[in-house]
Parts: structure tokens; sequence; C-alpha cells
């Protein structure tokens, strides 16, 4: 009969632990997006909330429960991006779609272009592929912290391709993988008609004039960075 006692004061006392560290982890977060972060086209609310909720509470909530909803809800602090606004910095972007060697979904994908000043240049400008973060569940290129790390890559003379790869739930592994190959074996043969839009037709005849496919540049951060290994 003494246990329940004992298992009360366990669980009571992990339940303050937790506490305490969620207290701990939300005063540093909204300490450094105040005084740290230092990226100017993002909003003091914006940077509030994306070190308090997207990174602690995404991955708390978010990856556990790996629902849509919760996938929208660890999203939430990320404005979406805004497709009028282009160019960007110079940058001009595009939305293409590429085959699936897995099961012939039609992944999406941005591809962004360097600034003229680059195209203009008779030599050929490497390529860059980017998958984006979000432990294989959460986040996409359509967001604009991602979007704006694609943008100040292409301002260094890369194209950038931002893969958006399916995610878990609903689609577990490989299927990430496999979304993120297909990638490198479109740029490899080249694009079809089905997989491109008519709008896009001819951003993608200046990108594979001005491309450099013999310099092929994989690059992610977190699961990006397991897709792009």
């Amino acid at each position: 009969n003494n246990w329940l006692p004992l298992l009360f004061v366990n669980l009571k006392m992990k339940f303050l632990s937790l506490l305490g560290l969620s207290i701990v982890i939300i005063i540093v977060s909204v300490f450094v997006a105040l005084f740290v972060l230092s990226e100017p086209k993002l909003s003091w609310k914006y940077k509030v909330l994306h070190f308090t909720s997207s990174y602690y509470l995404r991955h708390f909530v978010g990856l556990r429960l790996g629902s849509t909803f919760s996938r929208f809800f660890a999203d939430y602090p990320f404005q979406k991006l805004n497709p009028s606004i282009n160019p960007i910095h110079g940058v001009h972007f595009a939305t293409i779609n590429i085959t699936s060697r897995h099961d012939g979904f039609e992944v999406p994908a941005l591809l962004y272009f360097p600034p003229s000043k680059f195209l203009q240049d008779s030599t050929p400008r490497p390529v860059l592929v980017n998958y984006h973060p979000g432990g294989f569940t959460l986040l996409s290129p359509i967001l604009q912290v991602s979007h704006l790390q694609s943008v100040k890559l292409a301002q260094q003379g890369f194209f950038v391709i931002a893969v958006d790869y399916r995610r878990a739930p609903e689609h577990p592994f490989p299927i990430p993988f496999e979304d993120s190959f297909s990638v490198l074996y479109w740029l490899a043969r080249g694009p079809t008609v089905s997989e491109i839009s008519d709008s896009s037709s001819e951003d993608l005849t200046t990108f594979f004039q001005k491309a450099d496919l013999n310099k092929i540049i994989l690059f992610g951060e977190s699961a990006g960075g397991n897709l792009a290994a």
C-alpha cells in the first residue's frame, strides 16, 4: 500500500523537472530571439515565435503526435512564401514538378535563378539542391525561412532547387529519400513535357542553358542534411 504515494511523488518530481526545463528553454529562446538573431527581414514577433514555438514545441508535440494538425501547429510561426514578391534581391524563382522514380508522383520544387549579372556571364553556374529541415515530418520550401535561405544561396551565383519532398507519417521511409534522389536523376536526364507547367518552360530552358550540371552540390539542414548525405 506504500507504493502509490511513492509513485505520485515520483511523477510529481518528473513533472516539475520538465516544467522547469521548459521554462528555462523558453526564457533562453526569447533572449536569443531578441538579442542574438539579427536577420533584418524578420519581425520581432516572428523571432520570438520561431524559437519558442517552432524549435521547442515542434519536437515536443509535432514529432510525437505526427499528425497533420501537429504539422500545421508547428509550421504556424513560419510565414508562408508570397509568390507575388518575385524577384527578391535580384533572385527570380519558378515552381517546377519533378517525377519521382519511386511511384511517378509529381514532386514540387522551387527553382531559383542567380541575379542577372551571373546569367549574363558565359560561365555556366553550379547547381545547389537544397533539402529543407523538419524531422522528415514538418516544414517545406514555401515557408519564408527556407525561402530566404535559398535566396541567399542564389545570390552567391548558384542555381538553387528547393525540394518539397513528401513527409511522414503520411509518406514514411523511403519516400522522402526517393523524392530527393529523383531530383538528381531529373538533372541527369533533363525534363519531360509532362513534368513542367507551360508557365515554367521558358525558365527551364534558361536553366539548362546556363547551369553547369557537372557541378551539383547537395545542401541540407537537419533532416535535409540526412537526405543530402
